[in-house]
């Protein structure tokens, strides 16, 4: 491998690992909201799962919708 390759596989890792922080963020985020709004929003239709497997399909939700973060093209040109 050369040192180009290496450099952008450390880059990507480092890319990868914020998305998966962000995704964490977000997930946690909406339990909060949901914890302290499922009683006062009457009109919201929340969905009937429980809290920690909805926070994980919203988890799973948020790493699809960020994963433009992680550049496919670049390698693909490299």
């Amino acid at each position: 491998m050369s040192q180009i390759e290496v450099k952008v596989n450390y880059i990507l890792g480092f890319i990868l690992l914020i998305q998966l922080v962000l995704c964490l963020v977000c997930a946690i985020g909406y339990g909060l909201a949901r914890d302290g709004h499922e009683s006062a929003n009457y009109y919201i239709s929340w969905p009937s799962l429980r809290l920690a497997l909805d926070g994980f399909l919203v988890y799973l939700t948020y790493f699809v919708l960020l994963n433009t973060m992680i550049p496919i093209s670049l390698i693909v040109t490299m």
